[in-house]
C-alpha cells in the first residue's frame, strides 16, 4: 500500500438540535469506514468533542454551541471511502438546511 493521507475538514452551522455522534458514525460506517474506536468528552458548560479510530485513520468532531455550530475532520489511507463520506454528507447537510463549508482535500504522501 502507498504511504498517502487523504484530509479534509468542514465548518457546519445549524447543529444545535441534531445528534452529530450517532449521525456522523452512521455516514462513516455507510461510507465503508471500519470503526475500530470510540472516545468523546462533554465540557462544561457545554461542549463536546468526539474522536472515531477509523481501521482507516481516524475522525473528529469538536462541537461550539455558543455558535450552533461544529468543525469535522476526516484522514483516511482510503480516497473512495472518504469521497462517499463527503457526498454522503453534502446530502446530509442539504437535507437538514445546515450550512456547510468543506475546505479543499490535502494528500499528504511520503
Amino acid at each position: 500500500m502507498e504511504s498517502t493521507i487523504f484530509n479534509r475538514s468542514c465548518w457546519i452551522i445549524g447543529v444545535s438540535k441534531l445528534e452529530v455522534r450517532e449521525e456522523f458514525e452512521h455516514l462513516l460506517i455507510e461510507a465503508g469506514f471500519n470503526v475500530v474506536g470510540f472516545i468523546d468528552h462533554h465540557y462544561a458548560p457545554q461542549g463536546y468533542t468526539i474522536v472515531w479510530l477509523l481501521a482507516e485513520s481516524h475522525a473528529a468532531i469538536h462541537t461550539f454551541p455558543e455558535n450552533d455550530s461544529l468543525y469535522f475532520e476526516l484522514s483516511s489511507c482510503v480516497n473512495s471511502k472518504s469521497r462517499v463520506f463527503w457526498d454522503s454528507l453534502e446530502v446530509y447537510c442539504n437535507e437538514y438546511s445546515l450550512n456547510c463549508n468543506v475546505f479543499s482535500e490535502n494528500t499528504y504522501k511520503i
